[in-house]
């Protein structure tokens, strides 16, 4: 077979024919850039970052989403909602999941399960975002249907935020220090030195990136203090503190992170003018 000015007749001719074609990084940077970049709004803003990055002459994968990431559009005009891995993954990392802790639906096969078990609620099939069974790939924007949302809403709250065990540390012998306990047990030192308000800001900053709102901290310290009673009092230089009980820790933690599951900034990006404007 003719392909223009190719010779082709094995499947390692038209590789090599479209591995070279003029179009062929174009086209790679116009379905990369679709994702980090999706829908109507963001068309023209897209278009003239797909533009520099073509002008720039990329020869790797690595080079084009590394121009992405670190373009000006990127950082501070894109609003978009999060991907699950976007949003699920950086947490582990930042509320010090510990493979080792072995709790349920979050384990070691954590990865074969987002891809292919049915059973787990961590099931990327679930949220409509199936991996690696399109041969074109997934849809550019994250699916926000009822049951799609319903049961990425589900992934994040029960396996991961309201799942102290697989975050906290200490909960066997191999697992090493967490985001309340160090490896002996004992809760870490300087969340030791947080009363509950301050240990209610350290939540939100680890999830949300910013502390919580006086609406917020006041509801919520009125529910884990009065009502729950997971605090006794302290009086350091004529001034009252709500020290949490060490035996609390992990209810007091997952309460407040089931009120952040269900905020919706915690499943979108926004942009820089959007959040200073919310700020105002």
């Amino acid at each position: 077979m003719i392909l223009e000015d190719s010779f082709v007749t094995n499947c390692s001719d038209v590789y090599d024919v479209i591995s070279g074609h003029s179009l062929i990084i174009p086209r790679a940077v116009e379905m990369i850039i679709n994702y980090f970049m999706p829908g109507d709004a963001s068309r023209e803003k897209r278009l003239a970052v797909s533009q520099a990055i073509v002008n720039s002459n990329p020869e790797t994968y690595e080079d084009i989403i590394t121009a992405i990431l670190f373009s000006k559009a990127y950082l501070l005009d894109i609003q978009r909602p999060k991907s699950f891995e976007e949003n699920f993954l950086p947490l582990l990392d930042t509320l010090k999941w510990d493979v080792k802790a072995r709790v349920a639906d979050l384990d070691r096969d954590m990865f074969m399960d987002m891809a292919s078990n049915e059973r787990r609620p961590t099931y990327l099939g679930g949220m409509a975002w199936n991996t690696m069974s399109l041969k074109i790939g997934r849809i550019p924007n994250v699916p926000l249907d009822a049951l799609s949302f319903a049961n990425y809403h589900k992934a994040m709250r029960e396996t991961l935020l309201t799942n102290a065990r697989s975050y906290q540390g200490a909960v066997n012998e191999e697992t090493g220090a967490g985001l309340i306990f160090d490896e002996e047990g004992e809760v870490l030192p300087f969340i030791a030195d947080l009363d509950a308000e301050e240990y209610i800001d350290y939540l939100f900053l680890n999830t949300l990136h910013r502390k919580a709102t006086t609406m917020e901290r006041d509801a919520l310290f009125d529910y884990l203090v009065n009502v729950r009673n997971f605090t006794d009092t302290e009086t350091i230089i004529d001034i009252d503190h709500e020290k949490i009980r060490t035996n609390n820790y992990d209810e007091f933690t997952e309460i407040v992170l089931d009120y952040v599951s269900r905020l919706p900034e915690l499943y979108y990006f926004t942009s820089v003018s959007q959040s200073e404007g919310e700020a105002q």
